[in-house]
């Protein structure tokens, strides 16, 4: 969506606990199964099935944020993740969202829900904190 004939441009990105990649390295520390949900979504029926690695690693980087990032291709962003969030998504999936972002200069807020599972209720000042900065980027983006 970054791209100058886009129908609807991205310009900048705010995302709070979402996953980054469908790799079993970025679901190991919860109980949700990544690689099986991105088999159902690619239409890969089995996610035991075996297909050649290469076809499964292109196909999971035509859905992961993370693949964007990785070759420069993504917008500025803001970011949180809950550090104990068991059931969804791995806080590590932030970490290396930031990395990839930064290694491409792209203006990247990375916050960490040292107390929060994955609705975040519980660090009500740091959520308030990623709003903030999420208007920041805003007014630095579009203007207003």
């Amino acid at each position: 969506g970054n791209e100058p004939n886009a129908p609807l441009p991205v310009k900048v990105m705010f995302g709070m606990v979402g996953n980054v990649d469908f790799r079993p390295a970025y679901w190991e520390n919860v109980a949700v199964d990544g690689p099986g949900l991105a088999a159902l979504g690619l239409g890969i029926l089995d996610p035991n099935a075996s297909i050649p690695e290469d076809e499964f690693d292109e196909k999971v980087d035509s859905i992961s944020p993370l693949a964007f990032a990785k070759r420069g291709d993504a917008v500025p962003s803001v970011i949180g993740y809950a550090l104990l969030d068991e059931m969804l998504i791995d806080w590590y999936n932030g970490v290396a969202l930031e990395e990839a972002l930064k290694q491409h200069d792209i203006p990247v807020e990375l916050f960490m829900l040292c107390n929060s599972g994955h609705f975040t209720g519980n660090n009500p000042m740091l959520v308030k904190a990623f709003y903030e900065s999420a208007n920041a980027y805003l007014k630095t983006y579009f203007g207003y």
